[in-house]
């Protein structure tokens, strides 16, 4: 199964394939909109309770997501909550496998992070 998303925050194709009766891979290909100052969408959000422990660059958004934001690697969506956001590559595409106890969830995850990331946007732009 593919499910296509494309949006003002840019694109994320995820690819389902399901291995065995028990699991499922989860294969998605992220492209964020390269005409978006993601510094400035990254200023908008708002300081977030996890900066208190070791997690400085982590800022939030109504208590649903989390953006981190750096200079390096790929852009990938990180746990169930955050994206990690690279200015110089705002591209990432990930494989994991999940237990039929964690698919569903994983999957809305990674769709409600394009949701809230193109709310995010509308706001400023």
């Amino acid at each position: 199964m593919e499910i296509m998303i494309k949006n003002k925050a840019g694109e994320l194709k995820i690819v389902v394939k399901r291995i065995d009766p028990e699991f499922r891979r989860i294969d998605y290909f992220l492209e964020l909109n390269q005409g978006i100052d993601w510094e400035k969408v990254f200023l908008k959000l708002d300081d977030n309770p996890r900066n208190a422990l070791n997690s400085h660059w982590v800022k939030g958004y109504e208590e649903r997501f989390g953006m981190m934001i750096f200079n390096n690697g790929n852009t990938v969506f990180s746990g169930l909550r955050d994206i990690a956001v690279c200015t110089k590559n705002l591209k990432g595409k990930i494989s994991e496998e999940f237990g039929a106890q964690y698919f569903q969830t994983y999957l809305d995850s990674f769709i409600h992070r394009m949701i809230y990331l193109e709310e995010i946007i509308c706001s400023i732009y």
